[in-house]
């Protein structure tokens, strides 16, 4: 009896797998899908999502040639959401434009301090205990402190200079805006995540300045081309630079290198400041801008060098380990620590020239 019984439970088993087998290697047949269907799947693919008309502006075309134009977005009139963006000036200017019309906090605080014979870090303190809560400042110093913010307010408003935070406000609202309204849909796809995949982040040090060309030369630019090419050009871009310390990345032999810079003359920072001014110059003809810009850049020339040799110590792992973990191999990658710091190695060299816009 018990025999038979185990016999009925092979038995049993045997079908039961033979069905299961039977089922998995059955291949799966396509869903007919019909055209408006197949449409919708391609701007689900390819786009942020179909619109109002883009349905049946893509069956007036057909599905190829809207894949094929998709794929060419040079082909496409986006005349449309270039005017509704021709207020946003972020992207017109160079990095050092940025740093002239939106000036770093600290070249303004540098030049009032200096102004009123003091030094930047008194006036920080200053500032500090003013912005703490509860604090309880002294009567002379409440006073100082509302005189050097009416100073700070009158350079803004006589030289018509912007706040730095007004950059990644105009970013942010371009990326939407083009999201909504660019028929170059595909690209703002693939614009959005490549800047997700080259992630920096603007809330550190001077990245929100060097953001505009990141996104505009660099991430628009290889959005649709060759992996290689994007990857080497966001390792150079002052932006990845920065976010992840690599221009600080230095051998001894790089900061013996800088050490003969910084007794070179000066004269070549004036030089510098000269081009700069006549550029901005022809961007927005003002004068009394060109003047400040070049007062507020000149305050850090003595003390940038030195501040910054003092931060670079040597190799700096921070890039070479995003590469490998995230940007290109993986966390499970199967690379070891000895390949972290071959790539960091192998990517230290590449600087940046007064990386806070201070001159």
């Amino acid at each position: 009896m018990i025999r038979r019984g185990l016999s009925i439970i092979v038995l049993i088993a045997i079908f039961s797998s033979n069905l299961i087998l039977s089922r998995a290697t059955t291949p799966v047949k396509p869903r007919n899908l019909d055209e408006n269907k197949k449409i919708l799947h391609v701007l689900n693919r390819l786009s942020f999502g179909p619109r109002p008309g883009d349905l049946e502006k893509v069956k007036s075309i057909g599905l190829q040639a809207y894949i094929e134009l998709q794929l060419n977005p040079e082909r496409i009139d986006d005349s449309a959401v270039e005017a509704k963006l021709a207020d946003f000036n972020v992207f017109k200017m160079r990095t050092a434009e940025l740093f002239m019309k939106y000036p770093n906090p600290g070249a303004i605080l540098q030049y009032i301090a200096q102004k009123n014979g003091l030094n930047k870090g008194d006036l920080a303190d200053l500032r500090k205990r003013s912005d703490q809560e509860n604090s309880q400042m002294n009567p002379k110093d409440e006073e100082k402190m509302k005189e050097y913010q009416r100073q700070v307010a009158e350079i803004y408003r006589q030289y018509g200079l912007g706040r730095p935070n007004e950059i990644m406000q105009q970013v942010i609202a371009a990326r939407i805006l083009r999201a909504v309204y660019s028929e170059r849909q595909l690209q703002e796809v693939m614009v959005d995540f490549w800047a997700n995949h080259f992630n920096v982040y603007s809330g550190k040090g001077a990245v929100r300045w060097y953001i505009p060309s990141y996104e505009r030369d660099v991430i628009r630019k290889h959005a649709l081309g060759n992996f290689r090419d994007l990857l080497l050009a966001t390792a150079q871009h002052p932006a990845m630079l920065f976010y992840l310390d690599n221009f600080q990345s230095v051998s001894s032999n790089s900061q013996n290198a800088m050490r003969r810079q910084s007794s070179a003359p000066t004269e070549s920072n004036l030089l510098r400041i000269e081009r700069l001014e006549r550029r901005m110059l022809n961007v927005n003809r003002s004068p009394r801008l060109m003047d400040q810009s070049k007062k507020l850049m000149a305050l850090g020339n003595r003390n940038q060098t030195q501040n910054q040799q003092r931060r670079m110590r040597g190799i700096n792992e921070n890039y070479a380990r995003e590469l490998l973990e995230l940007h290109t191999m993986g966390v499970d990658g199967g690379y070891t620590q000895q390949d972290i710091i071959e790539v960091a190695k192998c990517f230290t060299g590449w600087t940046i020239f007064n990386p806070y816009g201070y001159r």
